[in-house]
């Protein structure tokens, strides 16, 4: 899985309610967010957001996450 992962910096402020949701590491006024690519082409990409729910369902803390990643 990890080599499915995929960063994805997000504008802090506009995204705090998803943010409350999700893994992430605040940088100044942005925010790094994880996803799982599922498939990627020429025509764009199909992911999925990591959600602490999804990491609970893993077993993986936040931290983890970060730790590998």
């Amino acid at each position: 899985m990890k080599q499915t992962l995929s960063m994805e910096v997000v504008p802090a402020e506009r995204n705090a309610d998803m943010l409350e949701k999700v893994p992430h590491k605040n940088i100044e006024d942005m925010a790094v967010v994880y996803r799982f690519v599922l498939d990627a082409s020429d025509e764009g990409r199909a992911s999925i957001l990591v959600t602490n729910q999804l990491l609970d369902s893993y077993g993986i803390t936040a931290d983890q996450l970060h730790e590998e990643f």
